[in-house]
């Protein structure tokens, strides 16, 4: 059921990478609730994935949510959080993923991306290897 008595929207997001196919998982709550998963056919690292992840679930978090006050996004892998938010130097293949993110992010008046451990992303871990397995199966891999 939708937290209706909030602004804040809280996203977990999560992928899960094979060859060829990746699976991406993901959960929203706040004035809206919904999971679901999906998975991209290509070569991706594991790193990337997680991004494509993310990128969904805050895509769809931003579609279908009327708040844009606050935006809170669980992620399992703590150097992604790193390239998104740190102001460090990142490589320059990275640079587009991460004003990609930013965009999609500051749809909303605040938002945090917060590591998290995998035990706390279950959900949207366990969502994101039935994309995998989805995949693998249409692009006929065992």
């Amino acid at each position: 059921m939708p937290n209706t008595t909030t602004d804040k929207t809280i996203i977990h997001t999560d992928a899960a990478r094979g060859e060829r196919v990746s699976g991406l998982g993901y959960t929203i709550d706040g004035d809206v609730s919904l999971d679901g998963n999906k998975y991209m056919v290509g070569t991706f690292t594991s790193m990337e994935a997680e991004l494509h992840a993310l990128l969904e679930g805050v895509r769809l978090a931003t579609q279908h949510s009327d708040s844009r006050r606050e935006c809170e996004v669980y992620i399992d892998v703590k150097p992604l959080k790193h390239k998104i938010c740190g102001t460090d130097e990142i490589r320059e293949d990275w640079k587009q993923y991460q004003q990609s993110a930013r965009w999609l992010l500051d749809k909303y008046d605040s938002w945090t991306i917060e590591h998290c451990s995998r035990s706390h992303n279950t959900a949207a871990h366990d969502l994101a290897r039935e994309a995998l397995f989805e995949g693998r199966e249409y692009v006929g891999i065992e």
